[in-house]
């Protein structure tokens, strides 16, 4: 179980514990949905943070921070004794705010640092995930857009597969066949006396020049 999930866990507990008389009157949905716990936005606040003090005001007509001290005061029992948890502090009108231990995030840290999978789990069933490249017009100078597809493709493989995905790689180059014909066709019309053994000196850029004018053509 992650370690959000677990703090909830046992914030949902500690509201049971510190007002029974209420707990009839809230839906176990409703609960979950206000009993939420979320990372802390901001370092000073710890690791997780929860807000259902102020989400719980409507149900049990108390002031929030009066409920995030009762609530405080059952987490405090709960949470310690599993090992992780090495503080828990209000703030403001009401925010239970969660922080790790040193030796906690230590241990763990060491832990994920020695396993090859870094803590990442594979998943359970097998699928199929294809990634489209950049699959450019080779008749066509290359870009930097298609360096940058071809770079996020490759990392996107890589994350599939680490996580157990089927991956298949595409670069689909196209029908070029047709693109070089049009190209010595087009060549062919406008150098009428051209022979293989005439030398041609012509940059890349003159190239997609005569291939964009010969597509407009044939189209």
């Amino acid at each position: 179980m992650k370690l959000r999930h677990m703090i909830q866990k046992h914030c949902i507990t500690a509201f049971h514990q510190a007002f029974p008389a209420y707990v009839s009157k809230i839906e176990l949905s409703d609960l979950n949905s206000i009993i939420e716990v979320t990372e802390a936005r901001q370092e000073k606040f710890g690791h997780y943070q929860c807000n259902a003090a102020m989400k719980l005001t409507k149900y049990l007509e108390l002031p929030a921070r009066s409920i995030a001290q009762a609530l405080k005061e059952k987490l405090d029992g709960l949470l310690f004794p599993a090992g992780p948890f090495g503080d828990i502090q209000i703030a403001g009108p009401g925010f239970i705010n969660v922080s790790l231990s040193t030796d906690y995030l230590t241990k763990a840290l060491h832990a994920l640092q020695t396993d090859p999978r870094l803590g990442v789990d594979s998943i359970k069933s097998k699928q199929r995930v294809v990634v489209d490249f950049s699959s450019p017009n080779i008749a066509k100078e290359m870009h930097v857009g298609h360096l940058r597809s071809t770079i996020l493709g490759d990392a996107l493989c890589r994350l599939l597969s680490f996580l157990g995905y089927d991956v298949l790689r595409l670069n689909h180059l196209g029908d070029w066949g047709t693109q070089f014909g049009m190209l010595i066709a087009y060549i062919h019309r406008q150098m009428p006396g051209l022979t293989p053994e005439t030398p041609l000196s012509v940059s890349l850029t003159e190239l997609v020049t005569w291939y964009r004018a010969a597509k407009q053509c044939f189209d």
